[in-house]
């Protein structure tokens, strides 16, 4: 009758061996003639043929590794092929130590372990990280793609729109008494939320591949907390609700985080407070404490709330608490997961810290700050900065090439650079571009991605290789970050991401040709 080790030791596929030097023979336990396929009547272990099981490419292996044990006590411990009698390959892994009497090598025992299923399991999990990998790829070049696409169009919506708005016929009233210029800024609205949708996709994507980048910048708090507050403000005062935004303690005079992210996170969460709440006060309140270095927002409102079920499901990708949310405040149910994962990003969270179905709503944000230095002498509250009127800057005498292939797109920015007092030259694609650059005098290029024959990349590698000298700007809807990466190591001097504000692009022409 069997004992339990016997039991054990078939249930693992693990057999066992010994090798007597002096005598040569070699001992199987039961196991290893079952793990091999056969019997003691039918085969009668030696050193030599057992070594023949192995496969052709794994005999040299095993023999230089038996040989090293009894010659010099080696241990070893090897993965090999091996050929059952009923020619069938497995995969087995092989041990061996020596066994010494008076300082003398009298034998090698081992273990023969049958791994087939666990390799096999190896390769499984191996082929599905690789389909997956493959198809996040192929997501993430999809994703890419459509933004592209969207951005392109959108470009011409929104740039258009803001031609129209400066049109005096636009203030004209129709029979119900609406505004052309009404209308007008309802398109540039919508596309500004289409916009913001493309971006939450891409974020969450790129969150989801653990392609997101994070940035280490030095700021000051209270200049970005006041942007949020004047931006937060007005959103505020459009509803009719108070709103209130304060600094309890003092705050760091510089740190280091990425202010962008942070503003995406502070802007969600304070405008979902502002969103969901249909009348009385949104209250944010910024701390941060020496202990933990980190920075404490908490937002608090008098909004919808929502039930415990539904506070399960806040930070699911694509998740809203109640569908008929959707209907009524519109909305992905992108921000939250996508605030919570920068927040991680950064050291630190959002949570619901509670929430009252018609009473209100309060979050809790964290961020961790490095290198940072407190100022006890700092504003009790936030005060709006003083905001000077900037005019649009004029590009006078300034030249510029563009190289874009799309009829509309053409006809915008000319029409946004001449307006500005600038000159314009057209190239329908790259190779158009290049030769025009090189044979022409241009103050600046700017250089669209996507265009035939030669797209920017290659038409800005060839003009740098060729010795110009001007500064080339991307203006694209190559917007990901990896995108602009590109763009600066094929030689472009910065990159605009479509759909581009007119004033950014003016600046932009004006920094980069007056500096």
């Amino acid at each position: 009758m069997p004992t339990l080790l016997d039991e054990v030791v078939a249930l693992v596929q693990v057999g066992g061996w010994e090798i007597n030097v002096d005598s040569g023979f070699l001992y199987w336990t039961e196991a290893m003639f079952r793990i091999h396929e056969t019997t003691p009547a039918n085969y009668t272990p030696t050193l030599e043929s057992a070594i023949a099981f192995y496969a052709p490419s794994s005999i040299p292996i095993i023999s230089a590794a038996v040989r090293a044990a009894i010659e010099n006590g080696e241990e070893f411990s090897l993965e090999l092929d091996l050929i059952t009698a009923k020619q069938r390959l497995i995969h087995a892994w092989v041990q061996g130590k020596v066994i010494r009497e008076n300082d003398r090598i009298v034998k090698v025992i081992g273990a023969l372990r049958d791994i087939t299923e666990c390799k096999h399991m190896e390769q499984a999990l191996l082929n599905a990280k690789t389909a997956a990998e493959a198809a996040n790829l192929a997501k993430s070049q999809f994703l890419a793609m459509m933004s592209h696409e969207i951005r392109t169009p959108l470009n011409v919506i929104m740039g258009f729109s803001e031609l129209l708005v400066e049109l005096d016929p636009i203030s004209e009233q129709n029979q119900y008494g609406e505004k052309k210029r009404d209308y007008v800024n309802r398109i540039r609205r919508n596309g500004q939320l289409l916009v913001n949708l493309i971006d939450e996709i891409l974020d969450l994507s790129k969150i989801e591949s653990g392609k997101l980048k994070l940035e280490k910048i030095e700021i000051n708090p209270y200049e970005l907390i006041s942007d949020i507050r004047t931006m937060m403000q007005y959103q505020a005062e459009q509803k009719g609700l108070l709103f209130f935004m304060n600094i309890e303690g003092p705050l760091p005079q510089r740190y280091l985080t990425d202010p962008m992210r942070l503003k995406q996170i502070l802007l969600n969460i304070i405008g979902n407070a502002i969103k969901f709440t249909k009348k009385g006060e949104v209250r944010v309140t910024v701390k941060t404490t020496q202990s933990d270095s980190k920075l404490h927002v908490v937002v608090i409102d008098t909004g919808i709330g929502i039930t415990h079920e539904q506070a399960s499901q806040l930070f699911q990708p694509f998740s809203l608490a109640d569908q008929s949310i959707t209907r009524q405040y519109g909305g992905t149910g992108l921000g939250l997961i996508i605030s919570r994962k920068l927040a991680q990003g950064l050291g630190g969270d959002v949570v619901l810290v509670e929430s009252r179905e018609g009473v209100g709503s309060t979050f809790a944000i964290t961020i961790t700050l490095e290198e940072v230095k407190y100022n006890h002498s700092h504003p009790q509250s936030i005060k709006q900065r003083d905001e000077t009127t900037q005019k649009q800057p004029r590009l006078d005498g300034i030249r510029v090439l563009l190289a874009e292939n799309m009829p509309d797109n053409q006809l915008l920015l000319k029409r946004n650079i001449m307006i500005a007092g600038g000159t314009i030259d057209i190239a329908n694609d790259g190779e158009e571009a290049v030769a025009k650059a090189l044979a022409g005098h241009y103050d600046m290029i700017l250089m669209d991605i996507k265009m035939p024959r030669l797209d920017g990349y290659e038409a800005t590698q060839q003009l740098r290789t060729a010795g110009y000298p001007g500064p080339i700007v991307a203006l694209t809807a190559h917007a990901m970050r990896e995108d602009i990466k590109r763009c600066k190591q094929v030689g472009c001097n910065g990159h605009l991401a479509k759909p581009v504000a007119r004033d950014e692009m003016l600046e932009m022409i004006y920094r980069m040709v007056r500096r």
